[in-house]
């Protein structure tokens, strides 16, 4: 979609017409455009167009995009797996999010959205991470207290 809003704008500069002209007119070949949608009726635009109904089936409009809402949700769900919840002052790495390296830090806290974390980084600085950036690290288990018996 963008890529044709971006040739549209180009064709319009180079010919020398009205770029809202043109935009109205490929917002009005989608069959129902947002704007149908929002104001309830059909838009007026430039192009010739076939005549339509008046009162436009809103209600099978929104029930159709209520059943691909449904499907999109069952696909995400079915296609994602939920992460652990992560425990306050557990240690874990973080991803930065711009050159997806990973680096120890500890959870400070649980936010009140959905997979969303506070963590200290080791460096001390304290970021806002979801669920999806954060991996648990396994802490090396000490070494006991319990005395070894040598060979000799």
């Amino acid at each position: 979609m963008v890529q044709t809003i971006k040739t549209t704008l180009k064709k319009c500069k180079s010919s020398k017409c009205d770029p809202q002209l043109a935009l109205l007119a490929l917002l009005d070949t989608y069959l129902p455009s947002p704007a149908e949608i929002i104001l309830g009726r059909k838009i007026q635009g430039t192009l010739p167009s076939r005549i339509r109904d008046t009162n436009p089936k809103s209600a099978d409009i929104k029930q159709r995009l209520i059943d691909r809402q449904h499907t999109q949700k069952h696909y995400y769900e079915t296609h994602t797996k939920e992460l652990p919840v992560l425990q306050v002052n557990s240690r874990v790495t973080v991803q930065d999010t711009t050159t997806g390296r990973w680096s120890p830090a500890k959870v400070i806290n649980h936010c009140g959205d959905p997979r969303s974390y506070i963590v200290q980084t080791d460096s001390g600085q304290i970021l806002r991470r979801n669920r999806l950036h954060l991996r648990e690290t396994q802490v090396p288990k000490e070494m006991t207290a319990s005395p070894r018996s040598s060979r000799g």
